[in-house]
């Protein structure tokens, strides 16, 4: 097993995709000798462009905007990279690209995964005991929607904090109820 990845990122002006003087920007990623390319979602006045430093020359508005940009691009993409190393995940170059767009972290909301359970569930629980579950949901929305001014809250966002404020809430409007 190896000990550690190589990795290095090019930036690669398509040329050839040039529109109107303005020519599109890509980044490619390599992983152990494995690359993939994508776009930056930069374009560029083309003569602008300098190869031996990747980046715009002169001084222009244009040039120093661009130049900006591909820096923050370039930062942000090898923070990817960090941070897959970090967590020791697979790391390749469609992984750090998914990292770098967002793209790999499945963001999943408590509404649902509630209809998810519910959805499974149904033929599993009994009438009775998946009523409890439409309740507590019906519950969880409710305090959402009171507490949090929200309709929904990520799974990654939930607390000891959420809990806790949930049950005294439920606690409250029970109580309240019997009386």
């Amino acid at each position: 097993m190896r000990k550690s990845d190589t990795f290095s990122v090019m930036l690669l002006p398509r040329f050839e995709k040039e529109s109107k003087g303005k020519t599109p920007l890509y980044a490619r990623i390599t992983v152990n000798g494995k690359f993939k390319r994508f776009s930056i979602q930069i374009k560029f006045t083309t003569d602008l462009w300098e190869p031996s430093v990747s980046r715009l020359k002169g001084n222009s508005a244009e040039a120093r905007q661009i130049n900006n940009h591909i820096n923050q691009v370039l930062i942000q993409i090898d923070e990817a990279y960090r941070e897959l190393k970090k967590e020791r995940k697979l790391i390749t170059p469609q992984t750090v690209i998914a990292r770098y767009r967002g793209e790999d972290q499945i963001r999943k909301t408590l509404i649902q995964w509630s209809e998810y359970h519910k959805f499974n569930m149904k033929s599993v629980l009994k009438p009775g005991t998946l009523k409890n579950y439409y309740t507590t949901e019906t519950y969880i929305k409710r305090f959402l929607e009171i507490q949090r001014n929200t309709d929904d809250i990520y799974l990654e966002h939930l607390d000891y904090a959420f809990i806790i404020d949930f049950e005294e809430t439920c606690l409250t409007v029970i109580f309240f109820y019997r009386k």
